[in-house]
C-alpha cells in the first residue's frame, strides 16, 4: 500500500537503474502504482547509465513494456551520471547519490 503522501501526489517520477534487476523491481513499484489506481502522470529518470546511449535503452525498455502490460504512458526526463563512479560503488554506497550533473532528456 502506498504512503498517503504518495496518494495526494499529483505526479509521480521513479530513479530506475539501467540493469536487468533493477528494471525489473522498476516496473513492478510502476505496476502497484498503477493497480492502486493512482491515475498520475509518470516519468522516469534513469540513475547510474554508464552513457546516455544505455540510459536511453533502459528508458525504451520500461515505457514499452509499461504502454504494453499496463496502458501506461511514462516520460524519460533524462538520466544523471556520475563520472568515473561504476554501478558497483553505488551499490556499496547503499545508492546514497549525489548527482555530479543531469543529462537532458531528448527533445
Amino acid at each position: 500500500m502506498l504512503s498517503p503522501i504518495a496518494r495526494s501526489a499529483d505526479r509521480v517520477v521513479v530513479l530506475i537503474s539501467p540493469m536487468g534487476e533493477d528494471l525489473k523491481r522498476s516496473y513492478a513499484l510502476i505496476k502497484r502504482i498503477a493497480m492502486e489506481n493512482l491515475h498520475v502522470p509518470m516519468s522516469i529518470v534513469v540513475v547510474g547509465a554508464a552513457d546516455g546511449a544505455q540510459a536511453l535503452r533502459a528508458a525504451d525498455t520500461l515505457r514499452d513494456v509499461a504502454r504494453e502490460h499496463l496502458g501506461i504512458p511514462l516520460q524519460y526526463l533524462g538520466s544523471v551520471f556520475v563520472p568515473g563512479v561504476c554501478r558497483a560503488s553505488l551499490l556499496a554506497s547503499e545508492n546514497r547519490l549525489a548527482p555530479a550533473g543531469v543529462a537532458d532528456s531528448p527533445a
